[in-house]
């Protein structure tokens, strides 16, 4: 029994991918934001995704605790819930009181619980030793700011949205856990902010999520397109489902995930 991302490392895949990069359709957008190498940056480059990633959530949500559950699933394994909790709170407080990067800060050392929800606590190091200097502060600002600028481009009146989704019902001996970033109408969405462009992991890792969602008791979603948004290349990669043979999908549902029908 393995997570969605933990079996993506393991998989080894044809070649050019199950889901060939080809099938994406990219497109760059620009903004007043310099591109800054990571080197600058005093924390990891996976600590700022998921800070920027949950500081998204908190807004679009109206509710710290709602933005960063995953992270307070986490502190619960170590015993750390109510502080999780208080600092998920404060999070979304001081953003609504014009403290924008103080609320990032924050949110940077709250995103330090997610390893003992998503890994193991023994990977657990004190949320206070994270302390990211005033140019990693920007950098998530930066991220969020790209991030809801692209979900807001997908929203319509009326458009109903999803964050931090899980498959109830989908999950089976071979793949135990897994949840997607974003589903904005009928658009499943991962966001990435790696310096490198769209991997065949993150091809396939979309392709699992989409699985997950198919074979749920209680199917909630009918999905049309699967995208990754890259805050840091501030770009997006987008594929049509009716452009992909249902074989494709039969073969990663069979092959990878453990599905037998």
């Amino acid at each position: 029994m393995a997570s969605v991302t933990s079996i993506i490392k393991k998989t080894r895949q044809p070649e050019g991918g199950y889901l060939p990069k080809s099938l994406f359709k990219e497109e760059q957008y620009e903004d007043e934001f310099p591109d800054l190498p990571k080197e600058v940056f005093n924390i990891s480059p996976g600590l700022i995704g998921v800070a920027s990633d949950y500081l998204v959530r908190t807004i679009s949500l109206c509710d710290g605790e709602k933005g960063f559950r995953f992270s307070i699933m986490g502190a619960k394994l170590i015993g750390e819930e109510d502080k999780a909790r208080e600092m998920a709170k404060s999070v979304w407080t001081k953003f609504m009181g014009g403290e924008g990067r103080e609320a990032a800060k924050i949110a940077c050392q709250l995103a330090g619980y997610d390893v003992c929800y998503r890994s193991s606590p023994r990977y657990y190091k004190p949320v206070e030793d994270i302390q990211p200097n005033e140019i990693t502060v920007s950098e998530v600002v930066v991220f969020m700011c790209r991030t809801r600028k692209f979900l807001g481009g997908l929203m319509n009146e009326g458009t109903k949205y999803w964050m931090g989704m899980t498959f109830p019902g989908a999950y089976n001996k071979t793949v135990s856990a897994g949840d997607a970033d974003y589903i904005f109408g009928n658009t499943l969405i991962d966001l990435k902010t790696s310096e490198q462009g769209l991997s065949i992991r993150d091809t396939l890792q979309l392709a699992m999520y989409y699985q997950l969602a198919e074979h749920m008791k209680k199917k909630t979603w009918e999905l049309d397109k699967l995208c990754v948004f890259n805050a840091r290349l501030n770009r997006s990669y987008t594929l049509d489902l009716a452009d992909v043979p249902d074989e494709t999908f039969e073969r990663i549902a069979h092959e990878v995930m453990g599905y037998e029908d």
